[in-house]
C-alpha cells in the first residue's frame, strides 16, 4: 500500500531525449516512488523479511527539491525541463533532474561544464557526460534500448494503432452506406425497367374484346 512504483512510469520525456535523461537518471530509473516515509519503511521491511533484495524508495512528503544555482549558457537546458509529469511528483523530478544540465555534444558539453565550474553533471543528447568534478564517461548507447526509448515507441505505436482503428472505423462506415447506396440504385433501375417494360406491352386483351363487342353492339 502506498507505493506508486519505478521513477520511470511517472514522466514522459520530450522526443528525441530519450538517451540524455536515461542517462541523467541512471540506476535512478528504477527508484520507487511511494506516497510518505510510512510506506518506505512497510516496503522496506518486506524486502528485509522476504530476503528479496534492496531499493531505494522517494517518499512524496521528504524528499526535497534539488536547485540550479548560476546561469545556464545559451544552448543548455535543465533536464528537468525535457520532462513531463503529475505536479504532485514536482519535488522527485527537480530532485532527480533540477541540477542535471543537457546539450547537444559533447563539445559544448566540456565549454558548459567549464562555464559551470564543473559544479553540474552535463549530458549530450546522444548520452555522453562530463560529471561533476570533471570526469568524462562516454560511449556508444542504443537510442531505442532503455525504458524511457521505448515507452516513447510504444505510445507512439499506440498512436498510430488508433489512427488506424479511426481509418478502418470510417472505411467501413463508408462501404456500409456505398451498399445502401447500390442497393437504393439497384431497386431504382428494377423500377425504371418494370415501368418501360410496361410502357412497351400491347394493349391488354380485355380492352380490345371489350372495344369489339361495343362495335358489334352498337351496329
Amino acid at each position: 500500500r502506498g507505493v506508486t512504483g519505478p521513477v520511470s512510469t511517472i514522466l514522459s520525456v520530450k522526443p528525441g531525449y530519450e538517451v540524455a535523461i536515461e542517462t541523467a537518471l541512471g540506476f535512478a530509473l528504477q527508484n520507487i516512488v511511494v506516497e510518505n516515509e510510512t510506506a518506505a519503511k512497510a516496503a522496506m521491511a518486506f524486502l528485509r523479511d522476504e530476503r528479496a533484495g534492496r531499493a531505494t524508495f522517494l517518499p512524496l512528503d521528504t524528499v526535497k527539491p534539488g536547485s540550479f544555482n548560476g546561469r545556464l549558457p545559451e544552448g543548455a537546458v535543465l533536464a528537468s525541463s525535457l520532462v513531463t509529469y503529475d505536479e504532485k511528483y514536482a519535488n522527485i523530478v527537480s530532485s532527480l533532474l533540477g541540477r542535471i544540465v543537457v546539450v547537444d555534444d559533447i563539445n559544448e558539453a566540456s565549454r558548459t561544464a567549464r562555464a559551470l565550474d564543473y559544479r553540474n553533471r552535463v549530458v549530450t543528447v546522444d548520452g555522453q557526460v562530463v560529471n561533476a568534478g570533471g570526469s568524462m564517461t562516454g560511449g556508444w548507447a542504443a537510442r531505442s534500448a532503455g525504458i524511457l526509448s521505448r515507452a516513447n515507441e510504444l505510445e507512439r505505436l499506440n498512436r498510430q494503432r488508433a489512427g488506424v482503428e479511426e481509418q478502418r472505423t470510417a472505411a467501413a462506415q463508408a462501404m456500409e452506406e456505398a451498399r445502401r447506396e447500390a442497393t437504393a440504385a439497384a431497386y431504382e433501375v428494377e423500377t425504371a425497367q418494370a415501368q418501360q417494360r410496361q410502357q412497351n406491352l400491347p394493349a391488354p386483351f380485355f380492352e380490345f374484346s371489350f372495344f369489339h363487342f361495343y362495335y358489334f353492339l352498337v351496329r
